[in-house]
């Protein structure tokens, strides 16, 4: 048989030497082993407290682990600032083995030292069904957690997961109109900008029009993807009046769940299908001939640009009356054409062609009717007889 040794035991044991502050020192305690023994390490509980406040000691037979499973609901969500955060609690050793999940301590914290609690239960609720942790509504919150036997021997302080409580809805804003004025043959388009969303789910049917008087866009088109923008085209708009947009509510989602609310009516554009009217004046003289010339002024009413040009000046004659022609003047409302250089005899009438000028929605003016007509007259007058009666009479004919 061989001789037993004294071997020493390192027991850590905790104090108190002012209020609030613990102290540890290593006691050495011998006993009487096997030759060949070697320290080990146990570990004598603190003062009770709170979970927060024990101290983290771990022999070399005993410890404890604490890891994440779920949050409910899962995070991010819309529905709970008090969600159920559960988890799972291993180890080894006898004390950690013999000591019912009731009496095992779980404590939930939102600092990285454990020491800002927020709830604390037991490893069997922690387990199933978890513990209610109450957080901030719309914030983000980090929790960690620490388990703790109950001589004391505790976890390390173990992130878990980050919730997040989110009841912020997406926010849809509509720009203002591509144009403000649009014909039949024409587009428009909106572009919408979206904030706070992780999915948009937009079609024709999630937009809705606002219309006066006749007006109406048989054409809705949606374009773009991602999660920040969209472009709603608008086609086929007949009638006259104004029309504008909405978007309704549920067309994006953010990652909590949350919804968009409908957005009120866009500003809004003229639907004009309506071109520009024309007049052409009286002729400024009535006869004329080659070494004479004639204007005419020609008013528009409602254009927004005039492209009249001498080619658009068709001439209705009578005989075989030919002019020259010019065009002159500037701006939106009339222009004047001169005739000159007129050869042949007969009558003429000014009749401006259609598409001389349009609107902003691209509406062009429609033909002229024809002018007040003027003559042209390049024939000499000719003396056919010559009778002489006397001295003081003389026919010429």
């Amino acid at each position: 048989m061989k001789l037993l040794d004294v071997c020493e035991v390192v027991r850590l044991g905790f104090s108190r030497d002012w209020p609030g502050r613990l102290s540890a020192a290593l006691i050495l305690l011998p006993i009487m082993v096997s030759a060949g023994c070697s320290p080990r390490i146990v570990s004598k509980a603190p003062v009770a407290g709170s979970v927060s406040g024990t101290t983290s000691v771990s022999t070399l037979e005993n410890y404890i682990n604490i890891s994440f499973q779920s949050t409910v609901p899962a995070s991010p969500s819309k529905t709970s600032s008090t969600p159920l955060v559960l988890g799972l609690v291993s180890g080894a050793g006898s004390e950690f083995t013999s000591t019912p999940d009731t009496a095992l301590a779980v404590g939930i914290f939102s600092d990285n030292v454990c020491s800002l609690e927020l709830a604390t239960s037991t490893r069997a609720v922690f387990e199933a069904p978890g513990i209610s942790v109450p957080v901030d509504a719309n914030s983000s919150t980090e929790l960690y957690a620490k388990a703790v036997l109950p001589s004391g021997l505790a976890s390390d302080c173990t992130h878990l997961t980050t919730y997040v409580h989110d009841t912020t809805a997406p926010v849809v804003n509509i720009g203002s109109p591509s144009v403000l004025n649009v014909s039949s043959s024409g587009t428009v388009y909106f572009d919408l900008s979206f904030t706070g969303a992780e999915a948009i789910a937009l079609s024709s049917a999630g937009i809705e029009l606002g219309t006066t008087g006749s007006a109406s866009c048989a054409g809705i088109e949606i374009s773009g993807t991602g999660n920040s923008s969209r472009r709603v085209t608008l086609s086929s708009c007949t009638g006259v009046g104004t029309v504008s947009i909405r978007v309704l509510a549920g067309v994006a989602q953010d990652a909590a769940g949350n919804e968009n609310v409908a957005t009120g009516l866009s500003n809004s554009f003229n639907i004009d299908n309506v071109g520009p009217s024309i007049s052409v004046g009286d002729p400024s003289v009535s006869l004329l001939n080659g070494s004479d010339e004639v204007t005419f002024a020609v008013t528009y009413a409602g254009a927004d640009t005039i492209t009249l040009s001498a080619a658009q000046v068709e001439l209705q004659v009578t005989g075989t009356v030919s002019c020259s022609k010019a065009i002159s003047g500037t701006g939106n409302v009339s222009r004047t054409v001169t005739l000159s250089s007129c050869t042949g005899n007969g009558t003429a009438q000014v009749v401006i062609a259609a598409g001389s000028a349009a609107d902003s929605a691209g509406n062009l003016a429609p033909a002229s009717t024809a002018s007040t007509a003027f003559t042209v007259d390049n024939t000499a007058p000719s003396v056919s007889s010559v009778a002489v009666h006397d001295a003081h009479s003389v026919d010429v004919t």
